[in-house]
């Protein structure tokens, strides 16, 4: 199809116009409109004159969630997704490759489950009870042991959550709240339960989010104002400063090499760091609006070659190098009125998990027919 023909179905098939930001200088002597582009909601589209990819993501599990109170979590690696009942207290873990159940556990019932993590061997549980953070061995739901000091003070809005196991889950990180506001990140030895470091935060610029590499070595914390700070795990101090996105940053994602951060935010761009230059390789407009913190996800396939988006409840696949829709994942749903969605590849970056409000979707990477 020719670049001319592909616009005129675009045109025919949609009419409302999406904005994308621009990064030249506006003229000072002159008011202009932001330019606007059409964007065809087809299965699979090139917005450029290159060839179509040689391959599909085709759905090949939905699992559905009878009742709202199922929260999804994928697992680290992509290879299990957790479907958590906050009603029913148990986890429901599925296998990516072949969606079905593989195991199910029962939760202790003092823990919250909408405030846990899970170990990668999901040997151990760390959740919030009534009070302190508490470690649980996950297989026979015995207490291993609470955090000391982690107990919460809620008429000061003082509290403590846990992020993540990291470094072979000998390490979890703890997020302390002072205020309601996320002021430091905690890493407590697992067989020990002791405190053994910690990162104070900047305030000035709250933390509206927090994310850790599984394997210990950075952490990346994303402000109110867009900045994100990366911090080294084992120095505990701050490695550089990340400016560029001029609104929130609602989600990132460390790539597998540890060379790249990949960041999306509510300016309508995703961006890709160099970790070790720190400075921006690419920027990449998202394909859609409007959007909404807790509705934008993005993660980064393990070769560097694909992104992939949920944002305003559809799910992108992006090439890198171009920039370019090369699928959209028309069977993905979420609810508009939920606030959650998350996409992720698995290890090998032949499977993605796409996750909304009412199901978790498993697609499997295919050759194109």
């Amino acid at each position: 199809m020719t670049k001319l023909a592909l616009i005129t179905l675009a045109t025919s098939l949609f009419l409302q116009l999406v904005a994308v930001p621009q990064s030249a200088a506006p003229n000072p002597n002159a008011t202009q409109e932001k330019p606007k582009i059409e964007l065809p909601d087809l299965d699979t589209v090139g917005r450029s004159s290159a060839k179509p990819p040689a391959f599909l993501f085709r759905l090949v599990k939905t699992i559905d969630s009878p009742v709202r109170s199922y929260f999804f979590k994928m697992l680290p690696g992509g290879a299990s997704v957790a479907l958590i009942d906050y009603a029913g207290g148990s986890v429901n873990i599925y296998s990516t490759a072949s969606g079905s159940p593989t195991r199910t556990i029962s939760a202790p019932k003092e823990c919250q489950l909408s405030l846990a993590t899970f170990s990668v061997d999901l040997k151990f549980l760390a959740c919030r009870t009534g009070g302190a953070t508490t470690i649980f061995d996950f297989g026979d739901g015995r207490k291993l042991g609470e955090l000391k000091g982690t107990e919460p003070n809620e008429k000061l809005g003082d509290y403590f959550t846990p992020h993540r196991f990291v470094s072979d889950d000998t390490i979890l990180v703890n997020r302390k709240f002072v205020g309601r506001v996320l002021s430091a990140l905690q890493f407590w030895s697992v067989s020990e339960r002791k405190l053994i470091g910690s990162i104070e935060l900047d305030t000035a610029d709250p933390a509206l989010g927090v994310d850790c590499d599984y394997d210990g070595r950075y952490c990346v914390v994303m402000g109110r104002s867009g900045n994100i700070t990366v911090y080294d795990v084992p120095s505990k101090k701050p490695l550089v400063l990340l400016q560029g996105h001029t609104a929130q940053v609602a989600s990132e994602v460390i790539s597998q090499d540890r060379l790249w951060l990949c960041s999306a935010g509510l300016d309508g761009t995703i961006r890709l760091w160099d970790l070790h230059n720190h400075n921006v390789i690419k920027t990449i407009p998202i394909p859609t609006t409007p959007l909404q913190f807790g509705k934008l996800a993005v993660d980064l396939s393990p070769d560097k070659q694909l992104l992939a988006l949920v944002a305003n409840a559809k799910a992108f696949i992006i090439d890198v190098a171009s920039g370019q829709v090369v699928q959209v994942l028309s069977d993905y749903s979420s609810v508009a009125g939920f606030t959650f969605g998350a996409i992720g590849f698995s290890s090998e970056g032949n499977s993605i998990v796409a996750t909304g409000s009412a199901a978790v979707h498993v697609y499997h990477r295919t050759t194109r027919e």
